[in-house]
């Protein structure tokens, strides 16, 4: 399905705790790449940036509370919904669930998973679905 706009997915960034643990996390459970690390704002925000073919997923951890506060009505979302594709849902399932990740499916586990949420150390839920699924 072509965008008008020629938009294409880029990367979506999450705010946390610890840094430190979730990084240690995505690297260990999803087997995503270190693309860069560092700290912004005077040593007050670290970051980093996880990568993917194509994609990204970035983190920020606050070392201030105030920093987390939000001018105006609106407030900024701890975290955004990722869903991420495999070509076997039911065999990435088994990975993780020999891994410890916590795992939900929609109601009962059916005998062969297509979609699936996991929890990073943090409690963020994630989504995995097959390839080409529909939303």
């Amino acid at each position: 399905m072509a965008n008008a706009l020629g938009l294409k997915a880029h990367h979506i960034t999450g705010r946390v705790r610890d840094i430190d643990a979730v990084v240690a996390w995505y690297l260990r459970v999803l087997d995503l790449t270190l693309v860069e690390r560092g700290e912004l704002m005077g040593g007050k925000m670290k970051y980093a940036v996880l990568g993917l073919p194509g994609y990204s997923v970035s983190f920020l951890q606050f070392n201030e509370p105030d920093q987390m506060a939000v001018q105006g009505p609106a407030p900024v979302p701890h975290w955004m919904h990722p869903v991420f594709s495999v070509a076997d849902p039911d065999a990435t399932y088994r990975i993780l669930e020999a891994k410890g990740v916590r795992l939900a499916t929609h109601g009962p586990k059916p005998p062969v998973v297509k979609t699936f949420q996991l929890y990073d150390c943090e409690g963020n839920e994630l989504e995995i679905v097959a390839e080409g699924a529909a939303h």
